[in-house]
C-alpha cells in the first residue's frame, strides 16, 4: 500500500460547484469537494500534506470563509503498516487551515 492524501471539503450545500472551480486540481465526490495528491507529491505523508499545503496556501482566506459558513475540511490519510510520522511543517499545514485529520493505516 501506498501513502495517499485527500483534503475533502463537506457540508457546502449550494456551494460546491463554485467551490470546486476555486481550488486547483479539485473535483466533486458526491457533496464533497475533493483535492487529491497525485502520485509524484511525495513519498511520505509529511511530503504529501506539504505539497497539499503549497496548493492551497494562497486560497486560505477562501478557506477559513468556507468555515465559517458551516463547511468542514478532513484531510484524509492512508498508510501502509508502520509508524505515522508528520513534520512540523505537514502539521502546520492542518494548524493554519483548521482541518481535521483522519489516517487510517493498513493491517495486513
Amino acid at each position: 500500500m501506498e501513502n495517499s492524501v485527500e483534503l475533502r471539503i463537506g457540508n457546502l450545500g449550494a456551494r460546491a460547484a463554485s467551490t470546486r472551480a476555486l481550488l486547483p486540481g479539485a473535483s466533486l465526490d458526491g457533496p464533497d469537494v475533493v483535492i487529491r495528491c497525485p502520485a509524484g507529491a511525495g513519498e511520505s505523508l509529511s511530503q504529501k500534506l506539504v505539497w497539499l499545503w503549497g496548493m492551497l496556501k494562497h486560497r486560505r482566506r477562501a478557506l477559513k470563509t468556507l468555515q465559517a459558513d458551516g463547511a468542514t475540511l478532513v484531510c484524509v490519510c492512508a498508510a501502509p503498516r508502520g509508524p505515522v510520522v508528520l513534520q512540523p511543517n505537514a502539521a502546520e499545514f492542518l494548524h493554519l487551515t483548521g482541518a481535521s485529520l483522519v489516517v487510517t493505516v493498513d493491517a495486513a
